[in-house]
């Protein structure tokens, strides 16, 4: 159990606003297949070019270790009587840009393929979380 959700259940705490790095739940990169094409010829996941699985999270673009990781903490959160605000796109946070490497260079809120990707990852994410109790919004 992670000290810090007993401190703050011990402090008074009730819910929490918690984020959800996309860079790391949502690991895709975007592959071209020459260097002069402008439309991404495939897109995999991790730096590394791995293969997305034939899964809804690897349809989605999705890490299944994060989500693993994140029912996790929202169990533990439930626990210890804490309601989440979970915030699951969070491309600017402190003056940084926290994006999915297939979206550099790209206007997450234009961009047909970003949005494309952001879409499959919030689909994604919701279903397979809305019903953890934990999650207030």
């Amino acid at each position: 159990m992670p000290f810090w959700l007993k401190v703050l259940a011990e402090s008074g705490m009730t819910g929490l606003r918690v984020f959800a790095n996309w860079a790391e739940f949502q690991p895709i990169v975007e592959i071209h297949r020459t260097c002069h094409e402008k439309q991404p010829g495939e897109t995999v996941m991790f730096l590394g070019e791995e293969r997305r699985p034939d899964t809804p999270a690897g349809h989605a673009g999705v890490d299944e270790r994060m989500m693993e990781r994140f029912e996790t903490f929202c169990r533990l959160s439930e626990k210890h009587g804490f309601r989440l605000i979970v915030c699951i796109i969070n491309g600017q946070m402190t003056f940084r840009i926290i994006q999915p490497p297939a979206y550099e260079g790209k206007n997450i809120f234009t961009d047909p393929y970003a949005l494309k990707w952001e879409a499959r990852f919030v689909d994604y994410f919701v279903k397979r979380t809305r019903h953890l109790p934990a999650i207030a919004a």
